[in-house]
């Protein structure tokens, strides 16, 4: 077959198909047609009768340490550990090395680090600030000692090349602990399999309630030890960089570990205290002791719950109780594979074929289920709701993913995609307005628009639309054309009276001027489509011409989106290429030359603002050849890349 050996890729998409909503197997198409994609390749037939060969398994081409890397705007931010697509549950790394900023450390994890901190279970991933990581894990050999809870004491390096990570699956050798650990995950819990290399003896499970990931803190916790039932429950109240405006997150956790305490104990402080069963406060945390040697690893259940500790047992319970590493290990790979198998695709060589299935595998990383196995979630209104007959998900970076990831999903988890739009209605009904980056049960603020209203109306035009349409719609205009009122957690369009009043936000009353007026067209053009959906013809017309303010920052001499003053002037001195984390009082995150696409809702539009076809091609052969030639130089050092990982989070992104 020629066309194999071909460099380029061919993706086939099976729209609907297999790994279906809500975390499920594939949809069972009916039937034995040799050309449901639900049948092996093994028996299926091309054109010239050949029969082909079974298809590889995507889980095996997947390589999650791809995107671990990278330094300044340019940092991947990957999650490395274990997790089921899409689950609440991320287990892995928090590590730290010789390019220990914070920014290279969104996920707990960056492909230059040398030491491990904790293995933690609530993870982001490829975002650009960092969060979540309650609740610290560490084995170490031998007995309890005070030195371990001095700060780093019971850290540990290690080498890249014993690391092993796969879907489901991630592994790493303790070098100062002698000690292999495994971590796999469900949807709602874990396991971990620790090993030790030495003969059998203790080993010390360390539980701390004070760890969190880089710039995060626990507020509060406690630690319970049940030496009879081989139990330990924690729980701690952490803030991190994206909860801080609502004030931080509520983890809770309950392991159960395989064998008997051999000895146990808490600590407060630096304090030991050994025996001891509970402890409170912050700085508090746990231990138990264990036998353990090379032929008898340890087996460490964990629940995981953002509801409170009879949850985090119940989903213990639930996935992970009864069953060993390997068992629970094998089923969240399936799970992985059901859930890739939508997207196919063929030719390339290895190299290609690896970051093909790495993509699909990070696209179906977040956003998080939120729901306990009951349905049980946390709200906005810090009240505990029942999901009832959907799955509740959070921790949505629409910003960054209305663009990409959601028109994905809709076409290729459309229940999925309808689980999430109910979530986001349910955020709305208990916290007041529609999210714009909402992380647990809280708005961050982060951010500019209203990516929402995009999510939303591109799912309904194309026929994903099993949920109140017309709640929808109505969540969407309360932010529309007016602010949110003053004090309330949630920001709303800033900038909006400029908006409306003038057609534009005005660059001299709000930062990032320009790109939230293009934001806002394109939410505005979403509005409309769904205006006319539900026949509203005068709400429709309305959104279509606000939807046009993006022409009125557009510079004719220049030929750039411009920041523009409520004078109606443009903002002197203008540099296209100016992109500084300082430069905000037109675009955010960008530059003038970055943000002279940004009308994909009205494309001819944009044609006639650059006088038609060939003069946009011109400019578009210029920013792709300045941008080819940029890449292939030699990277500088940038004297300010130092000063960029070190600024305060409210100059890194918008808050508002």
């Amino acid at each position: 077959m020629e066309r194999l050996k071909s460099p380029w890729l061919v993706l086939t998409v099976m729209i609907g198909c297999g790994g279906g909503g809500r975390g499920g197997p594939g949809t069972d198409l009916g039937g034995e047609d040799p050309t449901s994609p639900d049948v092996p390749s093994s028996d299926r037939l091309p054109d010239n009768g050949e029969v082909l060969a079974p298809p590889e398994r995507l889980v095996d081409l997947v390589n999650p340490f791809i995107g671990t890397g990278g330094r300044g705007w340019g940092v991947g931010s990957a999650f490395v550990g274990a997790t089921a697509p899409f689950g609440m549950v991320q287990a892995g790394p928090d590590a730290t090395g010789p390019l220990f900023w914070p920014w290279l450390h969104c996920s707990g994890y960056h492909a230059s680090d040398d030491t491990i901190l904790a293995f933690s279970h609530t993870h982001l991933h490829g975002t650009g600030i960092p969060d979540f990581g309650a609740v610290g894990f560490m084995p170490v050999p031998g007995t309890m000692r005070a030195g371990l809870l001095v700060p780093g004491g019971y850290a540990s390096r290690f080498r890249h090349e014993t690391e092993v990570a796969s879907p489901g699956y991630y592994a790493v050798t303790l070098d100062d602990h002698a000690t292999r650990v495994e971590v796999t995950a469900t949807r709602h819990a874990a396991v971990h399999r620790y090993t030790p290399a030495a003969a059998v003896g203790p080993v010390t499970l360390l539980v701390d309630v004070a760890h969190a990931v880089v710039l995060g803190m626990a507020l509060d916790g406690g630690v319970r030890l049940l030496p009879e039932a081989r139990e330990v429950e924690a729980w701690a109240h952490t803030r991190g960089e994206f909860s801080k405006p609502f004030g931080g997150v509520r983890t809770f956790v309950v392991a159960r570990v395989d064998r008997p305490f051999w000895a146990h104990g808490t600590w407060s402080g630096h304090a030991l205290k050994p025996e001891s069963d509970a402890a409170d406060g912050r700085d508090s945390g746990a231990y138990v002791t264990l036998s353990a040697g090379p032929d008898d690893p340890i087996e460490v259940l964990v629940g995981v719950s953002f509801t409170d500790l009879a949850h985090a047992r119940m989903n213990l319970e639930a996935e992970v109780a009864g069953r060993t590493f390997d068992q629970v290990r094998r089923a969240t790979e399936d799970a992985w594979e059901s859930e890739m198998s939508v997207l196919r695709f063929e030719g390339g060589d290895a190299a290609m074929r690896e970051v093909m299935a790495t993509q699909i595998y990070h696209a179906f990383l977040m956003p998080n289920e939120f729901t306990d196995v009951d349905g049980s979630y946390l709200g906005f209104d810090g009240k505990v709701h029942r999901a009832e007959g959907f799955t509740y998900y959070t921790n949505f970076s629409l910003w960054d993913t209305y663009r990409t990831l959601h028109p994905l999903l809709v076409l290729v988890k459309p229940d999925r995609q309808v689980d999430m739009v109910k979530s986001l209605l349910a955020m709305a009904e208990q916290g007041g307005f529609l999210p714009k980056w909402p992380l647990a049960n809280g708005y961050t603020n982060c951010m500019i628009g209203t990516a929402a209203d995009i999510v939303i109306a591109d799912s309904v035009v194309k026929g994903v639309d099993d949920f109140d349409v017309a709640a929808a719609y109505d969540e969407m205009l309360a932010t529309a054309s007016t602010p949110t009122p003053p004090g309330h957690p949630y920001a709303g369009r800033v900038g909006i009276e400029d908006y409306v009043a003038l057609g534009y936000v005005a660059a001299d009353r709000h930062d990032q001027a320009t790109s939230r007026t293009l934001e806002f067209a394109i939410a505005d053009a979403a509005i409309a489509l769904l205006a006319e959906h539900l026949g509203r013809a005068s709400d429709a017309a309305l959104f279509r011409e606000r939807s046009r303010n993006y022409r009125n920052l557009w510079d004719p001499d220049t030929r750039f989106f411009r920041g523009r003053r409520a004078d109606g002037t443009f903002l002197e001195p203008f540099d296209p290429l100016a992109f500084t984390l300082t430069n905000t009082l037109s675009y955010t995150e960008g530059n003038a030359w970055q943000y002279r696409w940004l009308a994909p809702h009205d494309p001819e539009g944009l044609l006639d603002l650059f006088g038609g076809p060939d003069a946009m091609v011109e400019a578009l052969r210029t920013f792709f050849d300045n941008t080819r030639a940029e890449h292939a130089a030699p990277a500088p050092q940038d004297p300010d890349e130092l000063t960029l990982m070190q600024q305060p989070p409210a100059l890194v992104l918008a808050r508002q």
